[in-house]
């Protein structure tokens, strides 16, 4: 089984309580393959990790908020409706799938589970 999971400004470069939780969760299910989407504000560094990465994590897909300039090229880029789609759904202010099938779309890892029928399937 694989789960992906969407974690804003948390695990694994801040420590805490949703972090914490989400270390513990990968680690008591070993059998279980994880793949994460780290949104973060600004690029972040593997040593920025404040939690080792158990060896079930299949993958971590960075989105980079406010990445602009040289360092964006070749990243993602939206328009202001997409923007603010994804911005809304981030925030719970609106439970649309446009958000998730903007991420499908512009994040070739993800791609796999949000196009399956069930985050469990392999």
């Amino acid at each position: 089984m694989k789960i992906g999971l969407v974690l804003e400004g948390s695990y694994p470069y801040v420590s805490g309580g949703v972090s914490s939780w989400t270390q513990t969760l990968i680690e008591e299910m070993p059998n279980v393959s994880f793949e994460i989407i780290s949104i973060q504000p600004n690029e972040k560094r593997p040593e920025e990790m404040k939690y080792p990465l158990p060896p079930n994590v299949s993958g971590i897909t960075h989105l980079y908020l406010h990445d602009v300039g040289e360092r964006a090229k070749g990243r993602i880029k939206w328009d202001a409706e997409e923007e603010e789609h994804v911005s809304d759904w981030l925030m719970l202010k609106s439970p649309n799938r446009q958000a998730l099938r903007l991420l499908g779309k512009k994040v070739p890892r993800v791609k796999c589970f949000l196009q399956a029928s069930s985050f469990g399937k392999t």
